[in-house]
């Protein structure tokens, strides 16, 4: 049985192992924003929302095994749909090892449904398809790391998108996390980056967009770290699909618990813009032998499965797999089991539905004998409600959508919950301006823009939170928007911190919400003056007597007791350092400086230090000259 790293935190859930990636199979004749470093200068700006125009919040995969009935599915609701991922194309060695270079192959299975493809790009959903990593393990880190190799591969991943008239491509390597082993996370993190911002560079070079599909981090150490969520958005990427299902894999328990996924959710958003997110959903049960909970290994897990009395030998060989069915297929793989889904129970913590049966295997032992055995099973599945409470978080987060595998297994009822999703999402919120630093006690500026299915969004309330976490929140300002759907606020924070804008949709649209969007940076404020003696001020120089000791004054607000400053002087075009204090309780300080011969010339600023809530801050450069 595959184990996970153990440091892959599992928030919540004890009893069950971590996510380990999506795996395809066979069973039962079923495959189954703006960031705070990021900025500069007075006001940063970002697009108005994405999604505004058709609040399509579905995106997720097509695989080559969909059969035409399930594919007529997705067509039929592709109004729904902003991106879809064919799911046939793999990156293969041309050789033994990663020296020998790459080659992107398609399943040959998938060739016959370009027409499928161009009937739903007609409809406005971009094609974008999915290239798995079919590389042994270790080999495509090691592809990545040389510069060579990595520039070749990005080179055949653009001439797929250019050649085919696909709208960007969708990365899926998971060999990284599941493969290659904890060890190599370090050099392959940086690797990984780089390979994104260059084909990121290169794809939007056509025109074309990258989304990356990846499994879930939990903080910056926990979870499959090697793949930098910050570093993605910084190189460039498009969207970062989070796979956040697979939560049990090995043993009978939820498939994506919905504590589970809300956590992922909440962290993910702290590194990633909302509106470059999108959170992976299954549509999807498994079915797993139980576990005899009186047989514990080392770590107290459950290790023999749950049977009663001596199965025969002619049982099938596939008595103890775990099987697979999609959401659609549930009632009618529960029946051949003789069960309904009427007998399931819906755990409201993990929003999921469980159900438990036996199968049981008549013949004889290897003596002849007769015998019999029960094997006790479980199955956990998706249904309707259970999508309905994930695709609740692209609203509550202002996500850009919910990431489905797969597509075409969806049954007309979670369909039905999505065009629900859709009106709620059809309020879209952005940050498009925030002043990017001030001056404490000075009042920063945000601006928002509201639309409802792409219109602009008039006279509607809008809220201004403030966090100086990104995680906890304090209302501010209460104002609506304008006629052009913008709402501009002004508000003084205290410390460095972050934005985030609500906005009433109004009847037949949900709440907008912005989610952490922007932030401002808070510079300490800094004012120093002469003293004494001064024998004139004008708007070029303070003038001063000669031979002797000038006193400056200064004062730091907010006034906090040892806060470090500085004085400085200009040398040619640097300031040089020249003496450093700290500030009373009242935040001020005091620096003496000796005197100068007549006609001597010093330009000074005092610099307040950085602390842990606020930037540092600096006075206006003033000059002084003795006579």
């Amino acid at each position: 049985m595959r184990r996970s790293p153990t440091e892959l935190q599992r928030p919540e859930l004890p009893s069950a192992e971590p996510p380990v990636g999506r795996r395809r199979w066979l069973a039962a004749g079923l495959v189954i924003a703006l960031v705070a470093g990021a900025l500069v200068g007075t006001t940063a700006v970002t697009a108005p929302p994405a999604q505004a125009a058709g609040a399509r919040v579905v995106t997720g995969w097509l695989p080559y095994w969909a059969s035409s009935s399930q594919v007529a599915q997705v067509i039929a609701n592709a109004d729904l749909t902003s991106e879809i991922s064919p799911f046939w194309y793999s990156t293969q060695l041309n050789g033994a090892t990663a020296a020998s270079g790459t080659t992107v192959t398609e399943n040959p299975v998938a060739t016959g449904l370009d027409a499928t493809l161009a009937q739903l790009k007609a409809t406005g959903v971009k094609i974008v398809p999915s290239v798995t990593d079919g590389t042994p393990a270790r080999q495509m880190a090691a592809v990545l790391a040389d510069d060579g190799l990595r520039a070749a591969h990005v080179q055949q991943l653009v001439d797929l998108a250019v050649a085919k008239g696909y709208d960007g491509i969708d990365l899926d390597y998971e060999k990284f996390a599941f493969n290659d082993g904890t060890a190599t996370w370090a050099s392959t993190r940086p690797a990984w980056t780089r390979f994104i911002a260059d084909l990121a560079t290169a794809l939007h070079a056509k025109g074309k967009m990258l989304i990356a599909t990846v499994p879930p981090t939990y903080t910056a150490t926990t979870g499959y770290w090697v793949y930098d969520y910050a570093g993605m958005v910084a190189a460039g990427v498009d969207r970062v699909r989070v796979m956040a299902y697979d939560y049990s894999f090995s043993a009978p328990g939820p498939i994506a618990p919905l504590n589970w996924v809300t956590n992922v959710v909440a962290y993910a958003v702290t590194q990633i813009p909302s509106s470059k997110l999108q959170i992976g959903a299954p549509t999807y049960g498994y079915d797993w032998v139980r576990r005899d909970t009186t047989d514990l290994d080392k770590d107290g897990n459950t290790t023999e499965p749950m049977v009663k009395g001596t199965c025969p030998t002619n049982r099938p060989s596939s008595w103890d797999d775990k099987r697979g069915m999609t959401s659609a297929q549930v009632p009618s793989y529960l029946a051949s089991h003789g069960r309904t889904t009427s007998q399931a129970t819906f755990d409201p913590t993990y929003q999921e539905s469980r159900v438990r049966y036996a199968d049981t295997y008549t013949g004889t032992t290897a003596a002849g004998a007769a015998t019999s055995c029960k094997v006790y099973r479980e199955v956990w599945y998706a249904d309707a409600r259970s999508l309905a409470a994930r695709a609740a978080l692209v609203t509550q987060y202002n996500l850009a959508g919910i990431a489905l595998w797969t597509l075409h297994g969806m049954d007309a009822a979670q369909w039905g919950v999505l065009r629900g999703v859709q009106a709620d999402a059809s309020t879209r919120v952005a940050v498009i301006a925030a002043s990017a630093d001030v001056s404490y006690s000075r009042k920063a500026t945000v601006v928002a823009f509201a639309t409802a299915l792409g219109d602009p969004l008039p006279n509607r309330k809008a809220l201004l939170y403030w966090s100086p976490d990104g995680v906890n929140w304090t209302k501010v300002v209460t104002g609506s928007t304008g006629a052009d759907g913008r709402a501009v606020f002004t508000y003084a924070p205290k410390q460095t911190g972050w934005w985030r804008v609500k906005v009433a949709g109004g009847v037949g649209h949900g709440l907008g919400d912005t989610g952490r969007a922007a932030a401002t940076v808070v510079r300490a404020k800094v004012s120093a003056t002469v003293s004494s003696p001064r024998l004139q001020a004008t708007a070029a120089a303070i003038v001063v007597p000669r031979g002797r000791p000038v006193t400056i004054a200064t004062k730091v607000k907010p006034g906090k007791a040892r806060q470090q400053v500085q004085l400085k002087v200009l040398a040619g075009t640097r300031w040089v350092l020249l003496k450093k204090t700290t500030t009373s309780a009242s935040g001020k300080a005091t620096f003496v400086v000796k005197g100068g011969k007549a006609g001597r010339t010093a330009t000074y600023q005092v610099v307040a230090k950085r602390t842990a809530v606020r930037q540092a801050g600096a006075s206006a450069s003033f000059t002084v000259v003795a006579r």
